[in-house]
Order: structure tokens, then C-alpha cells, then sequence
């Protein structure tokens, strides 16, 4: 018996003289605790050998336990007798923490820390059974997700994973069983409730969801239920249900949640730049002036307006420390600024709504000379609605102040348009902007009567 021995059995050598040995190592059942039969007398009676890789618990003399791994070897003397036994106990703690986390990664999303998508449909197997009858399911699915990370980036994606998968955990019972199916979609298990008891449980969630915020943002869910009532129904018939009727949900909300979003990140955008409150609105004004004195039809003017609005939306991803700067930006910062309209297109197309508007949002930067970004298009080949665009933003800039520059006075800001005009912007839509609308005279009809 040596010095480590001694340590953890908590018993010293010499006080262990003539005790059995079953008597001075206590090892019992990692779970049960029950005590274990001793298997060293077949070492010291039969000469066996053990080698024993199932994780015991050693009690020592004062409590203590501890994991351990053992294997026992026969002593013999020259004539093959059995004269003593060397036992080897090994401290197994770490090796059951390292396979208790893999089956724990295994089972387990490691974003949320709810069940993963196999622990879920092992689950679905084993739940489905006559006494857990009737057995719902509520489907989930994140609204928004992707227009979230193309915008606000993955991180802010992720902690709007995470916020709905904590709202989750706190509120569901304790029978209830929750995962993450992957990417947005989230599945809730309810053994023992009837439709109705799922709808109450849906419209909870959907509660406690619209009062958690990731940041800024408050998450929106779409939610879908169903159940099984009868043994003979498959219970991934009942599965597919509960995932249409979400889809139904979320169609019937999709367009208002996405209208939401977009106006979240129109008002972040703004908020980010401080010296550009209201920047979009002004914009939109002028080109709805315009678009009247051009005459073109009420659809065309409507999505002008509303590109107006977004066409600096790709600017939530660029940092408010550039956007707000009042020195030069060195060439590597232009570069970063550049990049909104793209950002802003990429947005935009993956909104259905919003997808045709795109294509302009990426042009508004372009110039009539071709020496524009981010594709360098010149005169006609420029959309409409992005030259447009392009001359309202230019003279808004020019008559706002800006970190960098104080704004201009409307006589100085039309000299610019007149200088530009024909290389930075389409001439037609100067002379339109400048003759009628900046200096239009007002009609009696145009004069409000107070």
C-alpha cells in the first residue's frame, strides 16, 4: 500500500494491518452507491486476473468519492503459488467529465443548449406511446433570420437564437421537451396535451417573446401546432402538420414582420449617424417632387419613394465611428463606405417585398460619367430610380451639415448641380430638379390658406 494508496482511501498502512481487503478499499456502484461484491478473492484464491474499465466510486474512509478505473494481478512465487496481489486504482474523474461532454455535445445544441435535432426525433420515438396520449407539438420558426444576419451580422443572428431559446427553457414544464431543429426552427414536445392545452402554451410563448429584446431587437416568432389523439396515427404525419401550420402563420405575418424589421434597421441606421436624422425622409421628399414633375405613374412614384427611404439601409452595417468622422477618411475607410450599397442590395433581395427595389438601391452611388461604384455604369445604363436617387441624396448632403463639412446654402447647392451635371448626374434630372422644384413658384393653389 503506498503513499497514494494511503491518500485515497484515507487509511494509513500500518493501521490496515490485518484488515480484509474488501474492508480497507470500499468500492460501490457509481449510481446505486450499492456496495460492490469483492472480485479480489478470485486474484489471492484462483489466481485470476481483473481489468475492470467500468468507472466505480471509491468511498474513502472519511466519505470521500471518488471515479476511479481498477485492475488486480496475482503475486506468484517461483512454484506459480499465489503469495500476494498487486491492485492499481486510477483516478477515472477526468476521463468521465471528457465522455460526459461529448454525450452532452452529442444530444445538445451548442449555441442554445437545448436538445439537438437527433435528441429530438429519438425523443419523438420514444414519447410516442399510448399512455403519453393525447401527444402535441408545437413548431417554431424565427422570423427574419437571414435578413438579421445579412444586415446586423451573424453575432446579432445568434443572440436572437439564443434569446427565444431561453424564453423557452424558463417557461416550459418540466414533462415538456424543447430543441433546436437547426438554423431558425424550433421544436416543442407536450406528452400528455390535448390542442387546446397547445394553443394556450403557443400563445404564452408567443407573449414572453415579444417582451425579451437581443440587443435592440425584439425576436418574432411564427408558431404551429398539432397533435395525436389516436394510437394508429403516425406520429410524423403529426409532425409534418405542426410544421405547416407554422407556415400557414408565418405567411399570414410574414409581410408585417419584415415591414417591422426593415424600419428597425432604417431607424438603427439613422441612429448610427447622428448629423443624418430623418436623412432618408428628406431624400424621399425631393424625389417624389421630382418624380411628380417628371409625371411619372403613382406605382413608379411609390417605389421610388420607398427605395428613397432604403437606399442608405446597408449603412447599419458600416461602424458609426466612420459614419460620424469629421476628418478625411483615408482611402482603406472610403473603400468600407463604399460597400453600403451593396450591403443594402443584399438586404433588400432577400426581402420579397422589397426584392425589385434592390437593383437601384446598388445603382444610387453611380455616375452619369461612368465613374461611379460599384459596378461603373454610366449614362442610360444607370436605372431611373437610382439617378434620381443619386441628384435628390447629392443636394440633401449639400444643404445638411455633415461631421466633416457645414451645409450649403440652396443657391450654392444648385451652382453644384449645374457644375456636376452631365458628369456626376443625368442632366435631364438636374434641369428638372433645379426649374421645377427648387425653383418652382408656388401656385395659389399651392399656398395653404390658414
Amino acid at each position: 500500500m503506498n503513499k497514494a494508496a494511503e491518500n485515497l482511501t484515507g487509511r494509513k498502512l500500518k493501521n490496515v494491518l490485518g484488515m480484509k481487503i474488501n474492508e480497507i478499499y470500499d468500492i460501490r456502484d457509481d449510481t446505486t452507491k450499492d456496495k460492490m461484491p469483492s472480485h479480489f478473492e478470485k486474484v489471492l484464491q484462483k489466481g485470476e486476473q481483473i481489468n475492470d474499465r467500468d468507472h466505480k466510486l471509491l468511498i474513502s474512509k472519511n466519505g470521500n468519492e471518488l471515479l476511479i478505473e481498477y485492475s488486480a494481478a496475482p503475486v506468484r512465487d517461483k512454484r506459480g503459488n499465489v503469495t500476494g496481489m498487486i491492485l492499481v486504482f486510477r483516478d477515472s474523474t477526468e476521463k468521465i467529465e471528457r465522455l460526459k461532454q461529448v454525450e452532452y455535445l452529442s444530444l445538445h445544441d451548442h449555441m442554445t443548449g437545448l436538445y439537438n435535432r437527433r435528441y429530438m426525433h429519438d425523443s419523438i420515438k420514444r414519447l410516442d406511446t399510448r399512455r403519453n396520449l393525447p401527444f402535441s407539438m408545437i413548431y417554431m420558426d424565427l422570423n427574419g433570420l437571414k435578413l438579421i444576419n445579412d444586415s446586423l451580422g451573424h453575432e446579432m443572428g445568434d443572440r436572437l437564437i439564443v434569446s427565444v431559446a431561453n424564453v423557452l427553457r424558463d417557461m416550459l414544464r418540466s414533462d415538456d421537451i424543447v430543441g433546436r431543429l437547426g438554423g431558425d426552427e424550433f421544436l416543442i414536445l407536450l406528452p400528455r396535451t390535448d390542442n387546446e392545452g397547445a394553443e394556450k402554451i403557443s400563445e404564452r410563448i408567443l407573449k414572453a417573446i415579444s417582451e425579451t429584446k437581443a440587443g435592440s431587437l425584439v425576436p418574432s416568432v411564427a408558431v404551429g401546432s398539432a397533435v395525436k389523439t389516436e394510437e394508429d396515427q403516425n406520429i410524423y404525419d403529426v409532425l409534418k402538420r405542426a410544421e405547416s401550420s407554422m407556415y400557414r402563420n408565418k405567411l399570414k405575418s410574414g409581410k408585417m414582420m419584415r415591414n417591422t424589421i426593415v424600419e428597425n434597421l432604417i431607424r438603427l441606421t439613422e441612429s448610427k449617424h447622428a448629423a443624418v436624422q430623418d436623412h432618408s425622409k428628406r431624400v424621399m421628399g425631393f424625389c417624389e417632387r421630382i418624380a411628380n414633375a417628371m409625371d411619372l405613374s403613382d406605382r413608379e412614384t411609390a417605389d421610388l419613394k420607398t427605395t428613397a427611404l432604403l437606399h442608405n439601409i446597408g449603412e447599419i452595417v458600416i461602424p458609426a465611428s466612420l459614419l460620424n468622422k469629421p476628418d478625411k477618411l483615408t482611402e482603406e475607410e472610403y473603400e468600407q463606405i463604399k460597400m453600403h450599397s451593396e450591403k443594402g442590395y443584399q438586404i433588400l433581395k432577400s426581402i420579397d417585398e422589397y426584392a425589385a427595389l434592390a437593383e437601384s438601391v446598388l445603382q444610387h452611388h453611380e455616375r452619369w460619367d461612368g465613374k461611379g461604384y460599384p459596378e461603373g455604369l454610366k449614362e442610360g445604363d444607370i436605372l431611373l430610380h437610382s439617378r434620381i436617387i443619386n441628384v435628390a441624396d447629392a443636394y440633401e448632403a449639400m444643404t445638411s451639415d455633415r461631421p466633416y463639412k457645414r451645409a450649403i446654402s440652396r443657391e450654392e447647392a444648385i451652382e453644384e448641380l449645374k457644375k456636376c451635371r452631365g458628369k456626376q448626374f443625368d442632366p435631364d434630372i438636374v434641369d428638372i430638379f433645379i426649374d421645377k422644384v427648387l425653383l418652382k413658384k408656388e401656385s395659389p393653389a399651392d399656398t395653404a390658406i390658414c
